[in-house]
């Protein structure tokens, strides 16, 4: 990854987001105002010719009614989330990762749209990312309930997953699964082995937190130089100095039947 931003971060689109956000307003827009049908990709329309719509793919989202007010208000809503999320994921990644990361979920939702895979699986890679690097940051959902963002993302990667899950798990079809996983393929590749390694250090976490949080062990005062016995393990032994001894301490057992040192 360095050597790649070494060589090509000098191509890098800085402020990426705000250019996808106006392309995503100019291209939805215009096909929602005039049923233009652009940015609609799939295998057939590409061997019969309509190649051109790749490049709309990104920026053609879809957006159903709103209570009868038409889909122009949850497309002003999906973009308003963008800009929240994706600045802030631009800003932690840097322009030239962000990129990179984007270009990808491009490409591999473009490879998964033949098995039903749309363009929002790029949105929400960039929602992922936000999530799994700020994952205690609390969204309002429904913009009333607050609830932390890692929640959400797991709601909705178990929702998206379950359906091809349980096609693999019980009648043994791998094509459902395909879909998901390419358009995740770009969130796997960048927040994936994070993940795994932060798994795999959890346990050695749990103990440094356990030792950490339990009171340290007592330690004794007193111990026989015959029996080693201390008050720890018996608080009804008694200990003494015999004044023939130099400086050893023996229990009320030993005390008067020992040999003096």
């Amino acid at each position: 990854m360095r050597w790649l931003e070494k060589h090509f971060g000098k191509f890098a689109v800085p402020h990426l987001t705000l250019a996808m956000i106006i392309l995503t307003a100019v291209v939805t827009g215009a096909d929602l105002a005039f049923e233009l049908g652009i940015g609609s990709v799939s295998l057939e329309s590409v061997l019969g010719g309509q190649w051109w719509h790749i490049f709309f793919y990104p920026f053609r989202i879809s957006v159903g009614d709103f209570f009868g007010f038409g889909p122009w208000i949850p497309l002003f809503v999906f973009l308003y989330v963008y800009w929240l999320f994706g600045s802030q994921l631009e800003i932690l990644m840097g322009d030239f990762r962000y990129n990179l990361y984007i270009l990808l979920g491009v490409l591999f939702t473009l490879l998964g749209s033949p098995f039903g895979v749309s363009a929002e699986f790029i949105y929400l890679g960039v929602f992922l990312g936000v999530a799994t690097l700020n994952p205690n940051m609390q969204i309002l959902l429904f913009f009333i309930i607050p609830v932390r963002i890692k929640w959400v993302a797991i709601f909705i990667v178990a929702t998206i997953l379950f359906n091809p899950l349980v096609a693999l798990v019980f009648y043994q079809e791998f094509w459902p699964i395909l879909g998901p996983a390419l358009g995740f393929l770009n969130y796997l590749i960048f927040f994936g082995p994070g993940l795994w390694k932060r798994r795999a250090a959890q346990p050695v976490r749990q103990a440094k937190f356990r030792a950490s949080s339990e009171p340290p062990a007592p330690t004794a005062i007193h111990r026989c130089t015959v029996c080693g016995q201390t008050e720890l393990d018996d608080p009804r032994l008694e200990f003494r100095f015999c004044v023939d001894c130099t400086d050893h301490e023996y229990c009320q057992n030993h005390l008067f039947n020992h040999e003096h040192i």
